[in-house]
């Protein structure tokens, strides 16, 4: 076989190509347009609305790029990796965007593209416009930064709360006296004074310690890493009304799939008890806490959790 193109194991050549050991022979119907590799006797791979013989020659030969009807525009390495993906799925019947999602996505994971830290330039696969990526941005496997590259979207890790014990106490005022400076909530010496001083401190410690409503201090963690904070108080003997003194996300993970998820833990929270706010039958005066304050509202229980935004 007289070789147009290759790449690695793939061979191109006039109406037909081997890959691997083995040799297929080439057609295709250029109405549609579709290519047509036979695989074996009675058995042909279909790539519907994909390109003609005639379009991959050209490519090939000139060392150009072919645009296909999803937008796309490969090179002839991200040619050859949709036939190779064609030919592994072994379907008679496969379209052209079906294999350009699957191959892409391949490639991320090849390459370890999975945060938008290692994102990836698509055309370095081949792509020159990845236009066919919106359905798996929509189906939520690849996501997309602003800056046009492309990772694979990873399943969420579950954010658990790490409740901080009284006798580890002091690392937690360290990051809470720093994030109060550094995020601009306090910048007086004064208040900075007040909030490490023990009139602060010393209460909130001693409500750590007692029976009935707590004070709580907590970290968020996931994936190993604390990624967030927290101190509130949940006073079961008013009504189960709970105030949040402080709640934050480290620096580090702001604006980061680590830091969202934080929110979304809270906020998750957040409607599931407004739900049960408006939901529940027996009416009684209460603070509102998600709208207007001095509200009738309706509660479930009297010791339900509310939350102080």
């Amino acid at each position: 076989m007289k070789t147009i193109y290759q790449d690695g194991d793939l061979r191109l050549g006039q109406d037909c190509l081997s890959f691997g050991e083995r040799a297929y022979q080439l057609s295709d119907y250029p109405y549609e347009p579709y290519l047509s590799i036979r695989v074996e006797k009675g058995f042909t791979v279909i790539i519907h609305n994909s390109f003609t013989l005639e379009d991959l020659y050209r490519t090939a030969k000139e060392n150009g790029s072919l645009r296909m009807i999803t937008g796309n525009e490969y090179d002839m390495r991200g040619i050859c990796a949709l036939v190779r993906k064609a030919l592994a799925l072994s379907k008679e019947s496969v379209d052209i965007g079906y294999l350009e999602g699957l191959c892409f996505i391949d490639f991320l994971d090849k390459n370890g593209a999975v945060s938008r830290e290692t994102a990836i330039d698509p055309s370095s696969y081949g792509i020159k416009n990845p236009k066919v990526m919106n359905p798996f941005l929509h189906s939520k496997k690849v996501c997309r930064t602003v800056e046009g590259k492309f990772y694979l979207a990873q399943k969420e890790e579950k954010i658990t709360v790490e409740e901080i014990p009284i006798g580890k106490i002091g690392e937690f005022w360290e990051l809470h006296i720093k994030y109060l400076v550094e995020d601009g909530i306090i910048s007086d010496a004064e208040d900075v004074e007040y909030f490490t001083g023990e009139e602060y401190r010393g209460i909130l410690e001693d409500h750590m310690v007692r029976t009935a409503d707590r004070q709580h201090m907590v970290y968020f963690r996931r994936g190993g890493k604390r990624i967030g904070a927290a101190s509130y108080c949940t006073y079961q003997s008013e009504d189960g009304k709970c105030f949040i003194l402080d709640f934050w996300v480290f620096p580090a993970f702001r604006e980061t799939e680590q830091g969202t998820g934080v929110s979304r833990h809270w906020n998750s929270i957040r409607k599931r008890t407004e739900r049960s706010i408006m939901s529940s039958t027996a009416p009684r005066k209460t603070r509102s806490v998600f709208g207007n304050p001095s509200v009738s509202q309706k509660t479930e229980k009297t010791n339900m959790i509310c939350f102080c935004w």
